[in-house]
């Protein structure tokens, strides 16, 4: 009978933990009694001190009772806090959250629960009895992202989801997720493929756990104006598609991305990939005809420090794979850049380097700009936050810059 009632009741509560709350205007107690009141149950007592303090959500048992007469059974387990000088209670916890046994109580909660970011306390509640207070005041805070929290709503979601089109539980990802929202950050740096298609992310801030990445698929993503890889460093070849981002503003570029796609994103103003060393292809531009992305700065300052990997190198062509490596775009990276934007880049893009002499392929592309108006700065390719000097204007000398093969006629004061 009691297994039966307990079960009857759980309909009840089906997905509780996301569920509305009552203030206990209809019921004055907020509990199970129906309205009238019998004081605490008195086979109950909790230990002393009362559990109390802050704790982090998206950890299980991270709350624990201890103390005798309780009834796995019979006993519910909500949390009440205060709202315009009454209390409000959340409805029952979810038997995945909580375990309920005679002397203890354990639970912990989701990352997305209501809870977090209140003050709480924890309470028994039995029919026919006031919800009795088990705790004292508890802050339930969020994790750190080094501990696996991925702070966006709609980038953790996609993450998590397990729906066959969105991708996540055919890369493996979304299983390696707890039933409190986090990702351990050990099984983070085991995969290879993070799939983003048509995500909702506003933020990927958390995609530095993913230090074992090959592909990042990240089409048609219609609600990120920043995309920030600036703190994701993998330990090999790293691939990103990105097309059709209609809202992208803004893209960072991280340290070890080998090649990055972004064409077609129809609002990208800045690209900016001075912290990065690895790539070696790049593709920016717009497919319809005739048009540019509306970039109005591009940063393709590289720091020519360490071991030079080469793609292009006929006699061994290699992409860095390893810290202290760098190598320079190809020549059929495509970029397609407006008149008038602000470009800039090393000494040795502009002098030694110059690969690529098609209207959109790498330097031609820059060469291309430059005479359509484009301002190019120029900076030191050992330190590349020590400036140089700024490129005459097309119309002034346009001698300048020229293709490869050719020696400009501008040199800096100050080569490095």
């Amino acid at each position: 009978m009691k297994k039966t009632l307990k079960l009857w009741s759980m309909t009840f509560i089906a997905g509780a933990l996301f569920a509305a709350c009552t203030t206990g205007d209809d019921d004055p107690n907020g509990g199970n009694n129906g309205g009238g009141s019998k004081g605490f149950p008195t086979d109950v007592v909790v230990d002393e001190p009362l559990f109390g303090g802050t704790v982090k959500a998206g950890y299980a048992g991270v709350v624990e009772i201890t103390g005798e007469g309780f009834d796995p059974d019979f006993d519910y387990v909500k949390f009440g806090w205060e709202e315009n000088g009454k209390i409000v209670y959340s409805v029952e916890l979810s038997p995945a959250f909580v375990l309920v046994k005679r002397s203890r109580i354990t639970l912990g909660v989701h990352v997305d629960d209501q809870v977090v970011g209140k003050t709480v306390k924890v309470y028994l509640d039995r029919i026919g009895y006031d919800p009795m207070p088990l705790t004292d005041e508890i802050d339930f805070v969020l994790p750190e992202v080094s501990e696996g929290y991925i702070p966006d709503a709609g980038f953790r979601a996609t993450l998590m989801s397990m729906h066959p089109q969105e991708g996540n539980a055919e890369t493996g990802v979304a299983p390696m997720f707890n039933d409190y929202g986090l990702i351990p950050p050990a099984l983070a740096a085991t995969a290879e493929t993070i799939n983003l298609y048509c995500s909702k992310a506003e933020s990927l801030e958390g995609l530095e756990l993913f230090t074992h990445l090959k592909r990042i698929i990240a089409h048609d993503m219609a609600s990120i104006k920043v995309v920030d890889f600036s703190k994701l460093k993998t330990d090999q070849y790293l691939f990103i598609t990105m097309e059709r981002g209609h809202a992208v503003e803004k893209i960072i570029a991280g340290p070890t991305i080998s090649r990055l796609d972004c064409y077609d994103c129809d609002k990208l103003t800045e690209i900016d990939l001075h912290l990065n060393k690895w790539m070696h292809n790049l593709q920016c531009f717009s497919n319809k005809a005739g048009t540019y992305l509306p970039i109005k700065k591009c940063d393709l300052r590289r720091e020519r420090v360490g071991e030079f990997r080469d793609k292009e190198d006929a006699a061994g062509a290699k992409y860095c794979d390893g810290d202290g490596q760098y190598t320079v775009l190809e020549s059929g990276a495509r970029l397609e850049l407006p008149d008038g934007c602000h470009i800039l880049v090393d000494y040795e893009y502009v002098s030694s380097d110059k690969r690529g002499l098609g209207n959109s392929s790498n330097y031609g592309a820059v060469l291309d700009a430059w005479k359509r108006g484009a301002k190019i700065d120029v900076y030191s390719s050992k330190n590349i936050e020590k400036f140089l000097g700024t490129v005459p204007m097309y119309a002034d000398d346009p001698a300048a810059l020229t293709p490869a093969g050719k020696e400009n006629g501008w040199v800096p004061d100050e080569v490095e």
